[in-house]
């Protein structure tokens, strides 16, 4: 309804130039479809987690690089704890860079905490170190997606769940499914995101700048970044779903 009134809105403006009035329902028709794709996609991968077997054999469950904010409004230390003791699921990696951000006078801790928070947060839960691997450095979302499958071809693995906040979860596999275009690496990737998460709570916005937001309040901010990274460095709304419709019929077990 939101998408609706906010079309209506713009075609508005072009009073009573047909012309002009024609162009922007064409173009807000085009947004209108776009909006519409992305929420569908969504709402598949937040039932990733219901939807997918406990028994599958998972290689690893691997965790984007998160400020502490957003880890502990989806309390997702706790989250994937559960899954490597609960499913038997045997390695944990994460990106392994010091926190940088993509900035070219980013410091370590700028982003985000770094590899060595996750590694004591995960060792203080009882995972051994020798169940827990670092990926190359990744300094935003799609560094991090490459390095994660170039982590998972040297291993072989085939089947991995990706960790987020749930915002998180179209951009993140955007960039897994690009990476694994230029690896020429297809495994099964699922997302997964906490079972609850307080939308409202506050914390340190996305790479880790000063301003303090919510999760509610980061979605307009991702829904920009979703629409750069969609078929620019990443895949696009549709190919990620044609990845999806082969993950979901067998093509990668």
């Amino acid at each position: 309804k939101q998408i609706g009134d906010v079309r209506a809105a713009i075609i508005a403006t072009a009073g009573d130039d047909e012309g002009k009035k024609e162009g922007l329902e064409l173009l807000t028709a085009q947004m209108e479809d776009w909006y519409s794709h992305l929420v569908h996609l969504s709402w598949r991968l937040a039932s990733d987690q219901r939807k997918t077997p406990k028994t599958i054999n998972v290689h690893t469950i691997y965790l984007h690089g998160l400020s502490v904010g957003m880890v502990s409004s989806s309390p997702l230390f706790d989250q994937i704890l559960s899954l490597y003791l609960d499913r038997g699921w045997p390695v944990v990696s994460f990106n392994g860079s010091a926190g940088q951000s993509a900035a070219k006078d980013s410091k370590p801790g700028d982003a985000w905490p770094g590899a060595k928070w996750y590694m004591d947060e995960f060792r203080e839960r009882g995972i051994s170190a020798g169940k827990l691997i670092p990926t190359g450095p990744g300094f935003h979302t799609m560094m991090e997606a490459d390095e994660f499958v170039a982590l998972c071809k040297k291993g072989k693995w085939k089947n991995a769940v990706v960790v987020s906040v749930p915002y998180h979860s179209i951009r993140s596999m955007l960039c897994m499914v690009k990476a694994m275009e230029k690896a020429n690496y297809w495994l099964r990737i699922h997302f997964f995101s906490a079972k609850e998460t307080n939308w409202q709570g506050e914390l340190v916005g996305s790479q880790g700048t000063n301003q303090t937001s919510s999760m509610l309040g980061e979605l307009p901010g991702e829904v920009q970044r979703i629409g750069k990274y969609a078929g620019g460095f990443a895949v696009t709304l549709e190919e990620l779903e044609v990845y999806l419709d082969r993950r979901d019929a067998g093509e990668f077990d």
